[in-house]
């Protein structure tokens, strides 16, 4: 019998490359150990849902035009991050921003919902932009560490913008219970 205690998290993502002259593909894969995806586009795996206990692993590749040779890209401190995200219980979601350097400072951020500040370490300018691989493997919790009978949902957007325009962008949206 399913019930609200077994949803788990689920996740869906959209991927927009929006300039193609900088980067030539994304991809986000998952590995079959645990959890599974309804669908799967040239931006990888998407729609997927994870029981509690499920190892979330698997790799996000981003390849770079000329990523490969000695004249790849490059960001300054002119090309930034941003994000814009609501997430939280249904009945008081908060919404928050992110918008830091991509090289040059760190980015601190705070977390609305638990008034948590959180320093990232940024990377020193500029930032050359080689293929990048990031392999991940995470274990859900063996049970919701959301209350009964609540749910936690979220949707934002990420983007890599630089003075010229986005490069990139991935909209999403999580669910758990």
């Amino acid at each position: 019998m399913s019930g609200w205690r077994d949803l788990g998290l689920k996740f869906s993502r959209k991927i927009s490359i929006v300039d193609s002259d900088i980067i030539s593909s994304a991809k986000l894969i998952f590995s079959s150990n645990g959890g599974s995806c309804e669908h799967s586009d040239q931006f990888g795996d998407n729609d997927c849902k994870f029981d509690w206990g499920d190892r979330v692993a698997g790799e996000f590749e981003v390849k770079f035009v000329g990523g490969d040779d000695e004249k790849s890209p490059e960001l300054g401190g002119d090309a930034r991050i941003e994000v814009d995200m609501k997430a939280g219980p249904k009945m008081k979601e908060a919404d928050f921003q992110i918008s830091c350097q991509v090289c040059g400072q760190d980015c601190v951020v705070e977390i609305p919902l638990v008034s948590k500040k959180v320093t990232i370490k940024m990377p020193d300018c500029p930032v050359t932009l080689k293929n990048l691989e990031f392999n991940f493997d995470q274990a859900l919790p063996e049970k919701s560490p959301v209350p009964s009978l609540m749910t936690i949902a979220g949707d934002g957007t990420v983007r890599v913008v630089t003075p010229q325009g986005k490069l990139m962008e991935a909209q999403f949206d999580f669910e758990m219970k």
